[in-house]
């Protein structure tokens, strides 16, 4: 499967030291199989998650160029 053609995101939650549970966000490319972003979260809801999927998008977009069929002047 090419990169960057299906990403998979997942929740799940980790207790730390104090045993206070934590929200991870987890997105991974199934092409590759890469972890393209790893994230504590402090709530789960819609906003929060939608904020991190677009930040993680916008980081992919600048290291990657194969988002897209453009010229590489118009790409990101």
């Amino acid at each position: 499967m090419p990169r960057n053609r299906i990403w998979a995101l997942d929740l799940t939650g980790k207790g730390d030291l104090s045993g206070e549970q934590k929200i991870i966000l987890g997105l991974i490319d199934h092409g590759t199989r890469a972890c393209l972003h790893l994230q504590t979260l402090a709530d789960k809801r819609s906003l929060t998650l939608l904020r991190e999927l677009i930040q993680a998008v916008a980081q992919d977009c600048r290291r990657s160029s194969a988002w897209t069929t453009k010229p590489a002047s118009t790409r990101c």
